[in-house]
């Protein structure tokens, strides 16, 4: 095999093994992360029928005449908030006293 082409080779390796570094750094690493931390958990044997679904009292008083907008984020029960979130968006119109 001609140098020039040995070159070639070797640095098309050495940028495949830089994405395939990246991939487990920015995906795998996380992710398994996640897996353990859950695993490690009190609630990982709780079903999610029977998780907290009580307010975390974040809201601002609903009383308040300015009209206000917020979102608010949680992961996902078990193995799946390794991978996803819900999300939810919180409206008050003026001068009203409840949140939709």
């Amino acid at each position: 095999m001609p140098k020039s082409t040995r070159q070639n080779f070797s640095g098309a390796m050495r940028l495949f093994a830089r994405c395939v570094l990246l991939v487990f750094v920015f995906f795998f690493l996380p992710v398994g992360c996640q897996v353990m931390a859950h695993y490690s958990g009190d609630d990982s044997r709780t079903p999610w029928w029977e998780l907290r679904r009580d307010s975390s009292h974040q809201a601002p008083d609903p009383y308040t005449e300015e009209a206000i907008i917020q979102l608010y984020s949680a992961r996902a029960a078990r193995w799946r908030g390794a991978f996803g979130v819900h999300s939810l968006l919180a409206t008050k119109k003026y001068d009203t006293t409840r949140y939709t």
